[in-house]
């Protein structure tokens, strides 16, 4: 067949064509990012790109492709096996193992060979004995008559190269805690970061150069920077964040800096005309900056990525026309210079996985920034940590920006990166007002008693108010008190448990009434939904105690950019008195608040009364309470410190990439069934529209259509779950496709309220949904 040994059937390119695309964008990766990259060897790289689909020229994998295309070509079976071989395996016989000796030491041909031997792992199993008869029997000849010029002159072919693939290199049995103190150690982590940057830019190169789709490896970014210099100089010039976070853009940085003060032009800054990620803990605040840096800082889209769990949802709900399948390749296989992303979309590469290395490495030579850490729970801290520790070590860098840093979570980033892995700026920056003193945007009063309807009525007129309370069940009861006093004012309530076609719509509701130029007032009744980056400015706020942290975001919704100038309360927080506050439990594991950070931050605030809260003094209190000697008996220090020796004993390559759930958040999507009979003839409708093969529907099309059903469903805690399931109130299922159905649950529902599961004698606890 001289060179038409197909590589790929989609579209069909042979292992000649495949390898010249792969070369080309090896160029172009190393001519954006090769100063950049740490643990490479280009010249390995490169070779592992010419060999990686040699073996490939097998009969086995060639019929096969040939039939699936219908040509009538078919080459003769010589191998004498049934089974066929995973072409990696193959491809590292061609591998010209005597002259690579004179050239490479044992531990560079080892990253060489198994870059090759485990770019596409399918099978655990490896046949020794097929993969000699497979190359003995065929490869030999094939590899005579194929011409390469990126092929040196020697066609030897070595069918037994166990010596190299055996004992496959890893990071699970390396000593984290003693590496300072072992330089073998050391150098068996240097050999497994050099492994897995090249195994890991060999499959981003391949991935790019086997798409059927217009994907480049890497988008060069060349104007982030003055993108962001431009939109500060609008309003004039840096302020001493932005100062610090462009002196120190070559380092990891930790600053701490109050709300409002522009963390996220900073953190853009920062990252500069570099490859970067902006991580958030929220779907909805992530869209919200990609907006904002599409729409004020001006970069462009196609050079801008979004990556959440619905990233394809959003980006045909942003598109007036077809959705760009390019694009959203490009954002998948993070080629964009500029990512805005959820933490569990990033750093999953912890848990080693097959593949891991394309994530790693990537990172590797980018650049992170982490916004509002402290919406994090104590496990995903966790992860970040032990993710940052494995970018810094490649040669990725990282920034933290938040408006609050608990010392417990620093403690653990130095005994995970070392005392000097960061720099951190020696005070926290304040947003001033026009007289260039801290701002004052809150008074607050602390009331020992549960969170109280009559004090709502009674401060309600004429201002926009608003409620946090720690669950929705204490939600949905405060709102039905209110209602039914029948004051004169506009109620509202906001929670995690509406369908995601009313949660879309009361979201853009409580926007519009936080709006600073909307003059607007009501009643606003809310959980930890509006905690992180929901850009609202309320003016007053009454609001159960959780911790100190989600206190202070919480009374960040409230004069949010504005000097408070009354000697009246705007912030007042309810501690329950006897009776805890919903969300709090002194058992471990009961509640959805540590009780150790509630106690503390209780009697951190206790007579509070028309207190002047400005921003240093939040941040002293956060300094005060979240310190190693106050928590580490707590079930908040137990658990990341648990997470993090757990995660350094994963073996590699030990856990499927799907059963990984960075969030933790065990539940089931449900459609409740008053809006299943309200929307029966249309989903009917909408399900034989997508199961018509004749249909010409486009892909945005395709989506749009699945998205009008799963906006009519809503995500409930797997215990309200079983809850339904007991009771014999799992009435049916949708099935759209043989990949997706829909449980239809018979629950309360209205839009007022949302969804309401009735508690049972050893069911479920309303009182721990807490969003």
């Amino acid at each position: 067949m001289e060179n038409m040994y197909i590589a790929k059937s989609n579209p069909i390119q042979t292992i000649q064509e495949h390898t010249d695309e792969l070369l080309n964008q090896l160029k172009v990766l190393k001519f954006i990012y090769g100063d950049k990259i740490k643990f490479i060897d280009w010249e390995i790289l490169r070779l592992s790109c010419i060999y990686h689909d040699l073996g490939k020229m097998n009969s086995k994998f060639q019929n096969k492709i040939m039939k699936a295309q219908k040509f009538n070509k078919k080459l003769e079976d010589l191998t004498g096996v049934s089974d066929e071989v995973t072409h990696g395996y193959l491809s590292v016989a061609f591998l010209q193992r005597k002259e690579l000796k004179r050239i490479y030491d044992e531990d560079e041909l080892k990253i060489l060979y198994q870059s090759i031997y485990y770019h596409h792992v399918r099978d655990k199993e490896k046949n020794e004995d097929n993969i000699k008869a497979t190359v003995k029997g065929e490869l030999i000849n094939y590899f005579k008559e194929f011409q390469c010029d990126k092929l040196p002159e020697g066609r030897e072919m070595y069918p037994s190269n166990s010596r190299y693939t055996s004992n496959r290199i890893s990071m699970g049995d390396i000593d984290f805690d003693n590496l300072e103190d072992d330089n073998e150690e050391q150098e068996k982590l240097n050999l497994a970061y050099k492994y897995v940057v090249n195994k890991g830019l060999l499959n981003k190169i391949d991935f790019a150069a086997s798409s059927n789709k217009d994907v480049i490896v890497e988008l060069e970014n060349k104007e982030l920077e003055l993108r962001v210099k431009e939109l500060i100089e609008g309003f004039g010039t840096m302020n001493k964040l932005q100062e610090f976070i462009y002196k120190n853009n070559n380092k990891n940085i930790i600053s701490v800096a109050s709300t409002g003060i522009g963390k996220t032009e900073a953190g853009l800054l920062w990252i500069g005309d570099n490859k970067g990620f902006f991580i958030l803990p929220l779907r909805v605040s992530i869209n919200a900056i990609y907006k904002r840096i599409l729409e004020k800082i001006k970069f462009p889209k196609e050079l801008t990525g979004l990556l959440h769990s619905e990233t394809l949802s959003e980006y045909v709900k942003m598109s007036d026309v077809e959705v760009d399948l390019d694009y959203v390749e490009r954002t998948k296989q993070l080629s964009l210079p500029l990512t805005i992303c959820t933490l569990d979309q990033l750093v999953d590469f912890i848990f080693k996985y097959e593949g891991y290395e394309l994530k790693l490495a990537t990172l590797s030579y980018s650049k992170i920034v982490i916004d509002e850490i402290q919406m994090f729970s104590p496990q995903l801290k966790a992860f970040l940590i032990t993710a940052l520790r494995y970018i810094n070590d490649v040669g990725g860098k990282f920034a933290i920006l938040t408006a609050t840093f608990p010392p417990i979570f620093e403690y653990f980033i130095k005994r995970e990166l070392g005392e000097k892995a960061y720099i951190k700026a020696e005070k926290s920056f304040i947003k001033l007002n026009s007289k260039g003193k801290s701002i004052l945007r809150h008074r607050a009063s602390v009331l020992e008693k549960p969170i109280d309807v009559d004090d709502i009525i009674d401060k309600h007129h004429n201002k926009k108010v608003l409620v946090i309370v720690n669950t929705v069940k204490t939600a949905q009861d405060l709102y039905d008190e209110i209602v039914n006093r029948n004051i004169q004012c506009n109620v509202n309530l906001f929670h995690s448990q509406f369908i995601k076609r009313d949660r879309r719509k009361k979201e853009s509701e409580i926007l519009y009434m936080g709006e600073k130029d909307n003059d607007d007032t009501g009643i606003w009744i809310t959980t930890q939904v509006v905690e992180a980056s929901v850009d609202i400015d309320f003016d007053i706020l009454f609001t159960e105690l959780s911790d100190i942290c989600g206190l202070f975001q919480r009374m960040g919704r409230v004069y949010r950019g504005r000097d408070y100038n009354s000697e009246q309360s705007n912030i007042y927080i309810y501690t329950g008195g006897d009776v805890k506050p919903s969300g709090v439990s002194e058992k471990v594991g009961k509640g959805i608040i540590d009780y150790d950070i509630f106690k503390l931050s209780k009697e951190a605030i206790a007579g509070w009364s028309h207190k002047e809260i400005f921003e240093e003094y939040k941040m002293k209190l956060v300094e005060d309470i979240y310190t190693v000697s106050n928590l580490k008996k707590s079930n908040y220090f137990k658990i990341i410190k648990e997470t993090l020796e757990d995660l350094k004993h994963i073996e590699d390559y030990s856990i499927e990439k799907s059963n990984i759930d960075l969030r933790g958040i065990d539940s089931k999507t449900i459609m409740p069934k008053a809006i299943y009979d309200a929307n029966k003839e249309e989903i009917k409708e909408i399900i034989e529209m997508l199961s018509d093969k004749n249909s010409k529907y486009t892909v945005s099309d395709s989506i749009k259509l699945k998205d009008k059903i799963m906006d009519l469903t809503v995500s409930i805690d797997i215990r309200k779950y079983k809850v339904l399931e007991r009771a014999g109130r799992i009435k049916n299922r949708i099935v759209i496709n043989k990949y997706n159905e829909i449980i239809i649950g018979d629950t309360e529902y209205t839009y007022e309220k949302g969804t309401r599961i009735e508690k049972e004698k050893k069911g479920f606890d309303e009182e721990e949904q807490f969003l």
